[in-house]
């Protein structure tokens, strides 16, 4: 999986540059667009502080800064309430990933994160920083894109109310998770969403996504403009399906000889709820 993920986000950022070469040769690629850019790449400089937080806290900043410098730049009624969404999330991110940074459960984590950043040599970094510049700029287009409609149209709205609904799924099922991971940090965790669901964190935040891409592609008319404005949600929803199997594989190398464990994994699905053998 790890050479699979690797060709997987290689193509991604190749598709992205290739997006990125055609907006310039067409000229669609504009101050703001630079300006976001910018933004992007200012927030991933936290990749040289510590790798990991280039992940968390740049994505999450990336988009709340990015949503509220395209509201400022062409302040419009959508431009508005799409920032004021990208804003709680960003909020609720940094807030959530701070917390969890600092709790007993997390604390092995935190270690391992610092010990692999400082493995991880500048040049490497730099190719990440880079990369994620380039992601977040490309996540912010659906909320560029969705201005030139000049008004908040139904599928607009649709994309923002499928935001907002995977925002309070991922928000809801991370407080599950850390209550019970506060309570028992070596312990599995199979309360609440949890119950019949492995990763409802990784689902909402697809859920997001797909808000995103409904609000970017409803908003352009070309094929070129289609790909600019989801290639990077797209490629975020395909990160949560490698991320629940790696995390798959990670609870089942650490859990599976704990009598619990096998019948949850059996009667629980993965990104999506099983009630099957439910009492």
């Amino acid at each position: 999986m790890g050479r699979a993920f690797q060709i997987v986000f290689f193509t991604f950022a190749s598709v992205m540059l290739a997006l990125l070469g055609w907006n310039l040769v067409a000229g669609a690629w504009t101050t703001l667009n630079w300006a976001m850019f910018a933004v992007s790449g200012i927030c991933c400089l936290l990749a040289f502080v510590r790798f990991d937080h280039v992940f968390t806290f740049s994505y999450a900043l990336a988009m709340s800064l990015n949503a509220c410098l395209i509201a400022s730049a062409r302040p419009a009624p959508v431009a508005v309430l799409l920032a004021a969404i990208a804003v709680v999330y960003g909020v609720r991110l940094s807030t959530f990933t701070w917390l969890r940074s600092r709790s007993r459960s997390y604390a092995k984590h935190v270690d391992n994160f610092a010990s692999k950043d400082a493995e991880t040599p500048q040049g490497v970094k730099l190719m990440v920083w880079f990369a994620t510049t380039l992601l977040y700029t490309f996540h912010a287009m659906p909320f560029y894109a969705s201005v030139s409609q000049g008004v908040l149209t139904s599928a607009i709205l649709l994309g923002a109310l499928i935001m907002v609904a995977g925002l309070l799924l991922e928000a809801f099922a991370d407080w599950q998770m850390q209550s019970a991971k506060s309570i028992s940090p070596e312990r599995f965790v199979n309360r609440g969403l949890f119950t019949a669901w492995r990763h409802p964190n990784y689902f909402g935040q697809m859920i997001l996504q797909l808000g995103l891409i409904t609000i970017g592609v409803s908003s352009v008319s070309t094929l070129a403009e289609v790909a600019t404005a989801s290639i990077a949600p797209i490629y975020i929803v395909v990160l949560m399906v490698f991320e629940a199997r790696r995390r798959d594989k990670e609870q089942l190398e650490r859990y599976g000889l704990e009598n619990e464990y096998p019948k949850y994994r059996q009667n629980s699905g993965s990104l999506l709820p099983r009630f099957r053998g439910l009492s």
